[in-house]
């Protein structure tokens, strides 16, 4: 038997034996532990787009939103991200997820003509709507038929 064999041995007994407040302080640490786990370096081992080149780690928290929302201009992270990465990017959002940046022309087409891969967001269809108008809801599959009804030749 080696010196941990009697550590483990004796370990059910320790942790029974444990304070209530204890128990739940090293519940909450192993809990915070794990999400921190899964939030960082398992999410980030787990994305299909892990190789892509990326600004660094950003903020714990908030990634790089920071540098996004308070730049000179509304476009200007993203604008250099771009310049000194590539045409093709990914970056930390909050609370450790990780979005795509592209500008090339042949990635953008490959995502829009592919919409049953590249699968939009639930909730992104009202939000697009607003931005870019109702052509938006002709990806989204929402008003397609009826787009092709009324836009006809166009599209």
């Amino acid at each position: 038997m080696g010196p941990l064999d009697s550590v483990t041995a004796h370990l059910p007994t320790v942790l029974r034996n444990l304070p209530p407040l204890y128990k739940a302080s090293a519940t909450f640490l192993a809990l915070a532990f794990a999400t921190y786990l899964w939030l960082f370096p398992i999410a980030n081992a787990r994305i299909p787009f892990r190789n892509l080149p990326d600004p660094g780690p950003g903020h714990w928290l908030l990634g790089h939103v920071i540098p996004v929302l308070f730049g000179p201009s509304p476009n200007s992270a993203n604008i250099d991200f771009h310049k000194t990465l590539g045409h093709t990017i990914k970056y930390r959002t909050q609370l450790g997820s990780y979005e795509v940046s592209t500008i090339d022309p042949t990635a953008i087409s490959y995502v829009l003509n592919h919409h049953h891969i590249f699968v939009p967001p639930p909730l992104g269809a009202p939000v697009a709507g607003k931005q870019i108008g109702s052509w938006s809801h002709y990806g989204y599959g929402g008003r397609s038929q009826a787009s092709e009804k009324t836009l006809g030749s166009v599209l």
